[in-house]
């Protein structure tokens, strides 16, 4: 039986790009030793932690154990050699790193994510990306070292609380959630987990309805009758009387509309939001340009006319992807802040956005006695009536004032 001996340390010389430090195997046998990577780190802290006798974090216990879990399972195959010999011990030992390594980053959350935002970016998918990856971050503030095992429904409802307690709001936890979700089924997919243990089926994601506001006629009379001597804020207030003109269309669906979108009065789009859908046959959302969107157009459009040019002169060819999402990023932001300094000048009492456009395009519709549900659905680029409904759903103040005086009613 050899008298070589093993034991772990961990390798402080250079942090990893998480911050934590490799765990290392070192193997002493007559006077020489030498060092192997093994399929743990952690960071200096949690390290000294595990090395106490009173260990009360049970993440941590759960690691620690793994850890000499490993180191015993090494230690065996030093004993089994009748005489020691460093390369018959590491020919075993590669073996043995290489099918623990695997089996541990499976069980971990982080890869998946890591892959998945990877996919993203390889589609251009980039703010969609950008999600997954804040998502991750979050968990991992939360839980450093987040297996598939931990996920159960009060690990779910305790990250919930946590957030909260960090004032961030329940739509923030929704999105952050439901990214974790997809992640876990593909998880699932791979038989990382059964659906035993799915924990979604009893923990409710957060999904507060928000507070939609559309404007009033008076109120979107008021707008398309107000007059702005500055270029810019003419120009923030022509996107959103765009926005509204042509089905609510969004600020990345206009900086990426081209001429070739326009036929005489019409013009027809896809929803960048939503060419990633798998729904087959997905018709373009198509829009009657009334003098009032041709007016836009002439005003801010693109000189040249040609097919394949921007619309507007927000984008020009050649920009990357990051480069189109900053611009686009950089549009919004700075029409926003024109629109509310407008809304405050017209005496308008609803904070005015660009997303007000498109809720104020559905619901004129919809308060239309001449409008069906359905061509609302198609107008906005919805899937199916339900997401309309939803979309819609809610009473305006008008009507919730109206209901409530039936209350008193021969009472007074």
């Amino acid at each position: 039986m050899s008298n070589a001996s093993a034991t772990i340390f961990l390798d402080t010389r250079r942090a990893l790009k998480d911050g934590s430090f490799p765990v290392k195997l070192s193997v002493y046998y007559l006077g020489k030793k030498r060092h192997y990577k093994t399929p743990f780190k952690l960071v200096d802290e949690d390290y000294k932690k595990i090395q106490g006798s009173n260990l009360k974090d049970q993440g941590l216990k759960n690691t620690r154990n793994r850890i000499y879990k490993w180191l015993g399972e090494q230690e065996a195959i030093i004993k089994q050699l009748e005489r020691f010999d460093f390369d018959v011990f590491e020919a075993e030992f590669t073996k043995d790193v290489r099918k623990i390594k695997t089996k541990f980053s499976l069980e971990q959350v982080q890869p998946f994510f890591e892959n998945y935002v990877s996919k993203l970016r390889a589609q251009e998918r980039i703010k969609t990306a950008e999600s997954y990856q804040s998502a991750l971050n979050s968990l991992l503030q939360y839980r450093r070292y987040l297996k598939f095992q931990d996920i159960t429904p009060d690990f779910l409802s305790a990250y919930e609380i946590w957030m909260l307690a960090k004032k961030k709001s329940k739509t923030t936890v929704g999105v952050y959630l439901r990214s974790l979700r997809t992640i876990y089924n593909l998880a699932m997919q791979r038989g990382i987990v059964n659906y035993a243990q799915y924990p979604f089926k009893q923990y409710t994601i957060p999904a507060p309805r928000k507070s939609k506001r559309a404007f009033k006629d008076e109120q979107i009379k008021t707008l398309f009758n107000a007059k702005m001597d500055d270029a810019a804020y003419a120009r923030a207030l022509d996107i959103w009387r765009f926005s509204f003109l042509c089905n609510g269309i969004n600020l990345k669906d206009i900086a990426l509309l081209k001429w070739e979108n326009i036929s005489g009065d019409y013009m027809e789009f896809f929803r960048k939001k939503t060419e990633n859908t798998k729904r087959d046959n997905v018709l373009p959302i198509r829009v009657h340009l009334n003098k009032h969107a041709h007016a836009i157009i002439k005003r801010w459009g693109s000189v040249s006319g040609d097919a394949d040019q921007y619309l507007f002169p927000i984008l020009e060819p050649g920009l990357s992807v990051h480069e189109i999402e900053n611009r686009i990023a950089n549009l919004t932001r700075t029409t926003n802040k024109y629109l509310k300094r407008i809304g405050e000048q017209l005496g308008i009492p609803v904070k005015l956005t660009t997303y007000t456009a498109r809720h104020s395009f559905a619901t004129k519709l919809k308060n239309s006695e001449k409008v069906s549900l359905s061509f609302i659905m198609e107008s906005l680029g919805h899937s199916s009536i339900k997401t309309t409904m939803d979309y819609l759903s809610g009473f305006e103040d008008d009507s919730i004032r109206k209901n409530h005086e039936v209350l008193m009613e021969g009472l007074e």
